[in-house]
Parts: structure tokens; C-alpha cells; sequence
């Protein structure tokens, strides 16, 4: 999986008892110009303990959710703008170019303030739970709850998630549901998942799929989402995203990238309103 350039640190400490105390701070940065839009850790910063219990997490994080819905496109090469879900899902509740196309807004991938716990193994079954404490002034109500059931055993790794995201604006309340699954078969992986959003009288519902086939040092990636929605019962919005990758291992830590990445969406009629189409060559260094 190809993601944005990032810079973190984390580590542990031995408290004894089989326990440890635990740190992780991670952001983002541009490659490309140097820049860092001044740079904060706002991936991941976060405190902890680990111990038979299980993890807790104090900080910024991903959601228990997100843990989720990243394994509907772990076979998809893309987790950042080359992920077919970039269209289909109308990340932040606009496609492409700013317009908008009436689907629900997509989930909050992170919260502030966050409490998080994650439970131990139990015959490959692991449970995670957060919750983002809401940081506004009464009445307002703005916190951000997810759960999830993951079960992982040879090459598979599936479960469910759940998120709900309070807002004191009703229409703007959003809630996420999530199946995922995926399996390596050795000679190629596959993943995906079929999600559901609500967000008022919106309601979106889709799936993305994906593959990977490694060969020798080449590994083949292609992927595909949909997506549909309606609101107040009527149709709104359709949209599809589709990408194409290969990567070439230099070394372990060294890969050369090329990926292409197509689709659009359509109003309820059924006319596009918007397309997008993207082209990408690189260099992967992971240190």
C-alpha cells in the first residue's frame, strides 16, 4: 500500500510487570516542494500503556472505525487521492473539483481528544472501541464514537465498524457502518467492503473492491468503488472510481510506482456533473 510522505517517531518503554508505556507522533509532508504547511503531528499523537489488558491510546488517532475501512482497500495500492473511494465516496462530501454531487460526506478517518482501547488477542478475534471527547462549549455536541470486531487468522482479516459523529445541527449528524474482508492467496490478495452512510435524509451505500498480484519484483494493483445515494427517498447521486498501479522493487526499502486513476459521478438524473483523471510516476523510499 502507497501512501503521502510522512515523518513520525514512536517508542516504548518496559514498566515491568508486563506492562509498557507507549508514544507515537506522526505528520505529513510534501515531497514534491519541500514544504511542510507547517508541519504539526496531526496524523497520530499520542500516549499509551499496553499490557495483558489489551492497549489504550490517549491522543490523536485513528478511529477504531478507520482500522476497518483501510482493509477494504489494503488491495487497492492507493489509500490517498489514488483510491477509487477518493470519487465514489465524495470524500468530504464533495467529488471532484469542488462539486458538489449529494452523497453523505465521507467519515472522520481521526478525532482529537481521543480515548482509545484496544483489546488482546483471543483466538483471533481482537475488539477496538474510541471515543473523541467533544472539545465545544455546551449545547454544543460534537464528539465522534466508533467500534469494531476484527477477526484475523492465516491470510484472512474481516470484520465490522461501526462510527457515529454527534452534531448539534441534526441534518449534519453522520453515521457509518462497514463490512470488510480480505485474503491473500499467496499468489495474489484481494480486499474489499461494503459500506453505508446516513447523514439526514441521506443515505449512501456502496462497495470497493481491489486485487494485487506481486510478480518477481513487480506488483500488479487495480481497484474499483460505486457508489449511490438518496435523499429523502429519491435518487441523488451516482459515482465511480477506478485505478490502475504497478510498483518495482528495488530493494527492501526502495520501490518505483506508476498508477492511473479514472472516474465520475452523476445527479440523480443521471447526468455527470463531474470527472476526474490522474496520472502519477514516483519513487517509494521508506527509512
Amino acid at each position: 500500500l502507497l501512501t503521502t510522505s510522512r515523518l513520525g517517531f514512536r517508542g516504548t518503554e518496559d514498566l515491568g510487570g508486563g506492562m509498557s508505556a507507549i508514544f507515537q507522533l506522526e505528520g505529513a509532508l510534501n515531497v514534491d516542494n519541500g514544504t511542510a504547511n507547517g508541519f504539526r503531528f496531526d496524523r497520530v499523537s499520542i500516549v499509551g500503556l499496553q499490557a495483558g489488558f489489551g492497549t489504550v491510546k490517549l491522543g490523536r488517532h485513528d478511529t477504531s472505525f478507520d482500522d476497518i475501512r483501510d482493509i477494504t482497500v489494503s488491495s487497492a495500492l492507493w489509500d490517498s487521492e489514488f483510491s477509487p473511494t477518493k470519487i465514489a465516496y465524495a470524500n468530504g462530501g464533495a467529488a471532484i473539483g469542488g462539486v458538489a454531487v449529494g452523497h453523505a460526506a465521507d467519515y472522520s478517518s481521526r478525532a482529537d481528544n481521543q480515548i482509545r482501547y484496544e483489546s488482546p488477542n483471543f483466538g483471533g478475534f481482537t475488539a477496538g472501541v474510541s471515543y473523541g471527547l467533544d472539545e465545544q462549549a455546551a449545547p454544543i455536541k460534537r464528539d465522534v464514537t466508533a467500534f469494531n470486531l476484527r477477526y484475523r487468522a492465516g491470510g484472512l482479516d474481516a470484520g465490522p465498524g461501526y462510527q457515529e459523529q454527534d452534531n448539534e445541527v441534526a441534518a449534519s449528524k453522520r453515521e457509518y457502518t462497514t463490512l470488510a474482508a480480505a485474503y491473500n492467496f499467496g499468489a495474489f490478495r484481494v480486499s474489499g467492503g461494503y459500506n453505508m452512510a446516513e447523514q439526514g435524509a441521506i443515505e449512501s451505500d456502496g462497495f470497493v473492491i481491489g486485487a494485487n498480484m506481486p510478480m518477481g519484483p513487480w506488483d500488479f494493483s487495480v481497484a474499483y468503488a460505486y457508489n449511490k445515494s438518496e435523499n429523502a427517498g429519491v435518487d441523488s447521486a451516482k459515482s465511480k472510481g477506478l485505478s490502475l498501479g504497478a510498483t518495482y522493487s528495488m530493494s527492501k526499502r526502495t520501490r518505483l510506482y506508476a498508477a492511473y486513476l479514472t472516474g465520475d459521478a452523476e445527479n440523480g438524473a443521471g447526468t455527470e456533473i463531474a470527472e476526474r483523471r490522474l496520472y502519477a510516476v514516483g519513487v517509494r523510499h521508506d527509512f
